[in-house]
């Protein structure tokens, strides 16, 4: 069982830095003591998704979040991204063994990744909004995610960077069951302005390519213990992936937390918190209820 560590009122020590790579330059911040726990944002985002769960996990583990490959701080020189590589290099440079490891959207995807390629390294690992590498390979996305990613990349393709990033926003944040006057107005904001800026800073054309891997055709190998947490309002496409995790992954638990969609962590974190703290400590998850 990982024990927290330290009294909860003991100020965290914070540091930033970069890990150079062959093909990048890996961004991350440590916050806090005691066992480590890694955090991937989700895609176009960057570190600052973390603040609610670094504030408060940072009070009982290491909380460690990193700008992934072509985003925010990190510089990146490989249009592909390689899970396995790139956390391994920053694990063995901020000299860590195991963690556990976290992930929403795209991050998670890089979660799941790596849990696939050194489970040797991984204690836990949290998958949140998760896609599948290799989803599509079986389910074929719907209507609604065709016509998100045709107008997205019309727009990338035009330069229209604001008119993608309000798709984006719209999309995976507001989802497809609410207005932008019914979600949380700081946080959409902040999907919106992230979204923008590292369209613009990284000239993204596109979500980044994974190496040639399926983890759709391993998901029954996993022996580290998984948290799938979801979203009711979250798109269709995601919900159903989540469904065949939870059905897939050996002893998977999952937490749905209600009105919330793909981005989460950020319009509830005290109910994504708790679920994250009591998954660590060995706690029964289970779905939530208001």
């Amino acid at each position: 069982m990982l024990a927290c560590a330290g009294p909860a009122n003991e100020a965290p020590a914070s540091k930033s830095g970069t890990v150079k790579m062959k093909d990048a330059e890996i961004y991350y911040e440590s916050h806090g003591k005691g066992e480590p726990l890694l955090l991937l944002h989700a895609g176009f985002l960057n570190t600052g998704m973390w603040k609610s769960q670094v504030d408060e996990l940072s009070k009982h583990y290491q909380v460690i979040t990193i700008d992934l490959p072509a985003h925010g701080k990190t510089i990146n020189r490989n249009p592909a991204l390689y899970p396995s590589y790139f956390i391994s290099t920053l694990l063995d440079s901020l000299q860590l063994n195991k963690v556990s490891i976290g992930g929403v959207s795209l991050g998670s995807v890089c979660a799941m990744d790596f849990v696939l390629a050194r489970p040797d390294r991984v204690n836990k690992a949290i998958i949140v909004s998760g896609g599948i590498i290799g989803w599509e390979k079986y389910n074929a996305p719907d209507s609604m995610v065709m016509g998100f990613r045709n107008s997205f990349y019309d727009s990338l393709e035009r330069k229209d960077t604001a008119g993608a990033a309000e798709l984006f926003t719209k999309f995976w944040f507001d989802g497809p069951f609410r207005t932008p006057q019914q979600v949380n107005d700081s946080a959409r904001r902040y999907i919106y302005e992230s979204t923008l800026s590292n369209i613009k800073k990284h000239a993204l054309t596109g979500y980044p390519r994974f190496q040639d891997t399926v983890a759709i055709d391993h998901l029954a190998s996993i022996k580290v213990p998984v948290l799938l947490i979801d979203g009711d309002k979250d798109v269709p496409h995601i919900l159903r992936a989540t469904d065949y995790m939870q059905k897939t992954i050996p002893g998977a638990r999952r937490v749905t937390i209600p009105g919330t969609g793909h981005m989460l962590n950020m319009e509830d974190p005290a109910a994504f918190n708790k679920a994250v703290l009591d998954f660590l400590n060995d706690k029964t998850s289970a779905t939530i209820k208001k």
